[in-house]
């Protein structure tokens, strides 16, 4: 004679926590491979829960129903032996790491947990480089080590170095390419070419005078189980301790938890199936903030950034004085790539998301058409200048106030002024789609 206990009846509950519960209830009675009875209000889940084939449903609070399933199901003995057979075959393919994976619960609470194993995905290292002899070497050989166990590659894209780098580079088990034309030299352009000719499940996006850490990749991996996640940087730390420049911009590269972030400064590593959608990996006509543009362009298609609290990168910054780096990126056009950003933002319906994140130099650049307009306005008073010229002084002190350090101030001030001015500048720049790009380079290796 069959006893209650055979046959799992899960009644219909209003209570959202109690039905949480008699799910998970429900998934030990089918690994115990017992026939189920259960209201349909229940039948959330089709890819486990299918009726007649491991389940036979009640109409919701019809207790007439539920008489008429039960009679049913104990009058059918080969179609309980069958259920219970079918519930035990599928127990074995069932685990809750799996179901936490697949569903929605990771992006709810914000929280991702790493749990699955990458040991087959491909890994991709590109390294971008322009006369880097100094630190190529260890660079490279960081990033060998960083594959170490893992199925990956190394690609260096060079941007026409004029010293060593190159012949530093080749004794080394990697692949080598070079663009042929020095004049298309931007920040954009590497990351894209070595995209190009990249293989990897998995992309990581280093420059060449930085090292990456040996275990690092293997503990961004896990956390690419949540189908979000689109990108995983971590802490990067910055070992030119004078250069103002560099250090500045510290701040937001380090993290004690695990952060979601619009973007992933100074590299990470991509899921390529993200990059695809997106469509490029890397702007190849943006002279900086590519990696505001990418982290821009994964949100709005549905994923998300984060940063953990592990070692990436360690980076080995030019010791320059500080106000040489910005005459120096001047030059190299470098301080317009916020300007083409802005511009591609208006394009790509995100401009306030933009302008939000560039609000300091804009804010900067209306202060100095106001104080334009205030020296034209000498022609009739000069209240005007007098006024704008206690507003700046007063802004100045509080700034100084609260930062303490009157050389970092005029570092702050020089920097707003030369990276506003490279925005407008930007701007203007032609608008060119990643989508015309064709890589011209050779093959070095």
């Amino acid at each position: 004679m069959l006893n209650y206990i055979d046959i799992c009846i899960l009644p219909y509950k209003k209570a959202e926590v109690v039905k949480h519960l008699s799910v998970r209830k429900t998934f030990e009675y089918l690994a115990a491979g017992k026939p189920i009875i259960m209201s349909d209000s229940d039948l959330s889940d089709k890819s486990i829960l299918k009726e007649n084939k491991n389940i036979i449903s009640y109409k919701a609070e019809d207790a007439k129903d539920l008489a008429l399933k039960v009679k049913y199901l104990l009058g059918n003995k080969k179609l309980m032996n069958e259920f219970a057979e079918n519930n035990k075959t599928l127990s074995k393919k069932f685990s809750w790491e799996q179901r936490v994976n697949e569903s929605k619960l990771l992006e709810t609470l914000n929280t991702y947990i790493p749990s699955k194993k990458f040991n087959k995905s491909k890994i991709s290292i590109i390294i971008k480089a322009y006369n880097e002899e100094k630190y190529i070497g260890r660079c490279i050989k960081s990033a060998l080590a960083a594959l170490k166990g893992l199925n990956g590659e190394v690609i260096l894209v060079d941007s026409k170095s004029s010293d060593k780098t190159i012949e530093i580079a080749k004794k080394y088990p990697i692949k080598i390419i070079q663009l042929k034309n020095g004049k298309e030299r931007r920040c954009g352009i590497g990351p894209q070419t070595g995209y190009l000719y990249s293989k990897g499940d998995y992309v990581y996006i280093l420059d060449g005078d930085m090292t990456i850490d040996k275990d690092f990749i293997k503990k961004a991996l896990p956390f690419f189980a949540s189908k979000c996640v689109a990108g995983v940087g971590g802490n990067i730390i910055e070992k030119s301790k004078d250069n103002l420049a560099f250090q500045v911009r510290s701040k937001y590269h380090i993290v004690n938890k695990i952060t979601e972030v619009n973007q992933l400064g100074m590299g990470g590593l991509y899921r390529r199936n993200a990059i695809e959608d997106v469509g490029y990996f890397s702007n190849p006509y943006f002279f900086a903030y590519e990696e505001y543009d990418l982290g821009a362009k994964l949100s709005k298609e549905g994923y998300k950034l984060i940063r953990i609290p592990e070692k990436m990168i360690e980076h080995f910054g030019d010791e320059t004085n500080p106000f040489q780096t910005l005459a120096s990126r001047w030059k190299s056009r470098y301080l317009f790539g916020s300007g083409q950003y802005l511009r591609r933002s208006v394009e790509d319906k995100h401009f306030m998301k933009t302008f939000n994140e560039l609000k300091i130099y804009i804010i900067t650049l209306v202060w100095i058409v106001i104080g334009f307009l205030s020296l034209v306005s000498l022609i009739w008073s000069y209240k005007f200048l007098i006024t704008y010229a206690i507003i700046t002084f007063t802004i100045a002190v509080l700034l100084l106030i609260k930062k303490r350090d009157f050389k970092r101030l005029s570092f702050s001030f020089f920097s707003w002024n030369m990276q506003s001015l490279g925005t407008v500048v930007g701007f203007l720049c032609r608008n060119r789609s990643p989508n015309e790009y064709k890589a011209n380079v050779r093959i070095v290796k």
